[in-house]
């Protein structure tokens, strides 16, 4: 038999390998030069492997992240909702910028009892009160995120999200306590007008009494306001740290200066934003 051209040979080489004869029947052959089965199928091998691996090199061809970044960013933002079951717990922490220690916290668990090398989807294993919903819920009510929402930023971001938001704000700085017109203090204003001189004093009660719901989304949602302090949102924002005090005193909150927004809301068991808004916005505004 010279060859064999039926519909049914599917190359397999079984033939080959159980002929009886020494004849030269049956043989592959490549570019009309016998090649032995092994070496048929090592050719094979290679070519597989080297396409794959050669468009990998030229990036062409991407089987994997490179980098853990890239497995929790989703539309170009942080999804703590993309958190893999294979990622560390001082991984997730590191790859979405939060102490361990906060999330720990967040979590109702310690190093001690679950290390910061246990793999999320392993941490159910050592306490069953939480699965890997739970961690992820936790680092999005520590980020601020909010699930299926787009205005989130990513790291890179935040930076150009922050100087917009300086330069759109209000033109007036706001002062703690105007100082009384004086003699001395008069005669050193260029132009001693009763309007220049009582200007500033007008400008915080017209700052404090605007913010609505949708004002204060807009000024903080996404823009990393859970990181900062609440000393940093009065100067950022240039809003009176008494009237921030007053507004605490009024919603039975209790609060330092130098404590970030995040730690704030989590003690009183709700997000940042809905911190803020309980805090900024006075009953009776529109919303």
């Amino acid at each position: 038999m010279e060859s064999v051209t039926s519909a049914e040979c599917i190359n397999c080489l079984e033939c080959v390998t159980a002929c009886p004869t020494k004849k030269e029947t049956l043989k592959p052959f490549v570019l009309r030069k016998y090649w032995k089965p092994v070496l048929v199928g090592l050719a094979g091998v290679i070519i597989y492997v080297g396409i794959i691996e050669g468009t990998d090199l030229a990036g062409v061809w991407k089987s994997k992240e490179t980098n853990l970044t890239e497995v929790v960013v989703k539309g170009g933002v942080l999804d703590p909702y993309s958190i893999r079951g294979f990622m560390t717990m001082e991984e997730i922490a590191k790859t979405f910028k939060v102490d361990i220690n906060v999330l720990y916290k967040e979590l109702g668990i310690t190093l001690d009892k679950v290390p910061a090398t246990t793999q999320m989807k392993k941490v159910k294993e050592i306490d069953t009160r939480l699965g890997e919903d739970s961690v992820r819920d936790a680092v999005a009510k520590i980020t601020g995120f909010v699930k299926g929402s787009s205005s989130a930023v990513t790291e890179g971001s935040k930076t150009a999200a922050t100087q917009e938001e300086q330069k759109s704000a209000a033109p007036a700085p706001v002062t703690k306590e105007p100082a009384p017109v004086t003699k001395e203090t008069a005669s050193a204003v260029k132009t001693p007008t009763p309007t220049t001189v009582t200007a500033p004093a007008a400008a915080p009660a017209a700052k404090t009494a605007a913010y609505t719901e949708e004002k204060v989304t807009a000024m903080f949602e996404g823009k990393g306001a859970g990181e900062k302090t609440l000393a940093q949102v009065s100067k950022e924002n240039n809003i009176d740290m008494d009237y921030i005090k007053k507004r605490l005193a009024a919603k039975n909150f209790t609060a330092k200066e130098e404590e970030t927004i995040k730690d704030i809301a989590a003690r009183y068991n709700t997000t940042p934003i809905q911190f803020l808004k309980t805090l900024l916005v006075e009953s009776g505004s529109a919303k």
